[in-house]
């Protein structure tokens, strides 16, 4: 069986008996995503180059609109029929307000993770699956006897007090000011219990959309035909997230290897792209809050750039493309800190408990150290079956990268073609996506890299002959002997190339 490491449930249980617990709280709305999430509010842009970057327009999707005629948006077949170029620009201008409201959403599945697993802001238990399938109490009264009814209710508690007074702590502080956008206060007992309704109905709405995603993907798995392919467009209508690992960081590098072999990548790689390079707020699949928010990926794909001999350290630039504020501040703090000389230290813990494959624990034990080195690692303050690492960048390998706003589903950047990327890398990005808006991407990033650049992702994107990208090469990456634990990273091109 293909490796497969998107697992689309944390937990494999019928929320039943906890969804008894919590309400035994209060009454939990679950339709509070549809009237909550029309509050938020898009994104503040970062400064860009207003001539660089376009939505797409309806001659550049043509082929596209083609290549899905009988799979069209209902809300497009009108003005296609017209060709009705003001009513497409429209329609990518909704979209792409619509996708940046999914990161919303997927802020608030980081949340649900945080009250699941955090350490920082409790004592109490992390609410692992194995714990979750104990939990018998059906009220709160009930609760004192087992371990899992009484942890929820404590971290309840916690969670919805460190949100309130978030002192130094980047996460609650941003998840506080995430609440307050909504209007949620923290004064008094009412507002208090308010908050922690929400707590509460939130990690009820994720646990029961997990079970959906992973009903789907057993589904996709059972009928086979064009499984890959299905698997990448799961999440097509879950928000999404921000969060990031390392291991998919071990599969581009194995990928990047092989692209070499295959003689895909120029000599010197000077110009990368990121797609969505990810924020490590609280892991999905760890739940690690212990150390400070970070982004690993453009550092450790540098190294890896350099490690394979495919990079110049002094020559390598890297640009992050991404929609969210989060991310893009971030980064930017990144820059301007290390303009002042500071470095950039990564936290790189690994579970003790997993199998994982020699390969990988090799990655991980050279991840980084290219062009960093070791340091005192942080440390979970509970026991925790856990490996930890740190490594430090100097500020050099910090002001190569440059965060972008861009939302590469309906925009583009136009710029001539000695400026374009010789590489372009995408890791759980497009499985946000069905398949057309995937074609429009492919589309939007055709004309961004250099005429014989390389577009590397783990989503498979769809196969068309008169689509911009054709796949040119793939390999798999296990990381561990768990089933469908690992990546199969797929290498395109443009189709016109060489």
């Amino acid at each position: 069986m293909m490796p497969w490491s998107r697992r689309a449930t944390r937990f494999s249980l019928e929320p039943g008996v906890l969804s008894l617990l919590i309400l035994s709280i209060f009454t939990v709305n679950l339709s509070w995503q549809q009237s909550s999430a029309q509050k938020y509010t898009a994104s503040r842009r970062l400064p860009i180059p207003a001539d660089s970057i376009r939505f797409i327009a309806f001659a550049d999707a043509d082929p596209v609109i083609k290549a899905f005629s009988a799979d069209l948006p209902e809300e497009l077949v009108h003005a296609v029929a017209a060709h009705d170029e003001s009513e497409w620009d429209k329609y990518v201008r909704g979209k792409d307000r619509e996708i940046r409201e999914r990161l919303r959403r997927g802020d608030l599945d980081t949340l649900a993770n945080l009250l699941l697993f955090g350490t920082s802001y409790t004592v109490a238990t992390p609410l692992t699956a194995e714990l979750l399938k104990n939990i018998h109490a059906q009220t709160a009264r009930t609760a004192s006897s087992d371990l899992g009814s009484r942890a929820v209710l404590k971290r309840l508690d916690d969670l919805t007090a460190g949100v309130a007074r978030p002192r130094t702590n980047e996460r609650l502080k941003y998840f506080h000011d995430l609440l307050a956008g909504q209007q949620y206060r923290f004064e008094t007992p009412e507002q208090l219990f308010k908050v922690k309704e929400f707590l509460g109905s939130n990690l009820l709405r994720m646990i029961h959309e997990d079970t959906a995603y992973a009903a789907a993907l057993a589904e996709a798995r059972r009928v086979q035909k064009n499984e890959f392919q299905k698997r990448s467009q799961v999440f097509a209508q879950r928000g999404i997230s921000l969060d990031t690992s390392l291991f998919p960081n071990y599969a581009i590098e194995k990928a990047l290897l092989h692209a070499k072999q295959q003689g895909l990548l120029p000599t010197c790689v000077t110009k990368v792209g990121i797609i969505g390079p990810g924020l490590d707020v609280v892991n999905k699949d760890e739940g690690l809050d212990f150390y400070p928010e970070q982004t690993i990926q453009p550092f450790l794909l540098a190294d890896s750039l350099v490690r394979l001999g495919l990079a110049d350290p002094q020559q390598l630039q890297i640009t992050t493309f991404d929609i969210s504020r989060l991310v893009n501040q971030h980064i930017a703090g990144i820059r301007a800190r290390a303009e002042h000389g500071s470095p950039y230290t990564v936290q790189l813990p690994i579970r003790s408990d997993i199998p994982w494959t020699p390969q990988a624990l090799a990655y991980w034990k050279h991840a980084g150290l290219t062009l960093g080195r070791t340091t005192v690692p942080l440390k979970s303050s509970r026991p925790a079956p856990l490996k930890y690492k740190a490594v430090t960048f100097r500020p050099s390998q910090a002001l190569r990268i440059q965060p972008v706003d861009l939302d590469v589903v309906y925009q583009r950047a136009e710029v001539p073609e000695s400026e374009r990327w010789d590489l372009i890398i995408a890791t759980n990005m497009f499985v946000y996506y069905g398949g057309f808006d995937q074609a429009l991407a492919m589309s939007n990033l055709a004309p961004m890299l250099r005429t014989s650049g390389v577009l590397l992702t783990n989503d498979v994107l769809p196969e068309r002959p008169d689509l911009a990208l054709r796949a040119v090469g793939f390999s798999e990456t296990p990381y561990s002997f768990r089933p469908n634990d690992g990546d199969r990273i797929t290498a395109y091109q443009s189709r016109w190339s060489q």
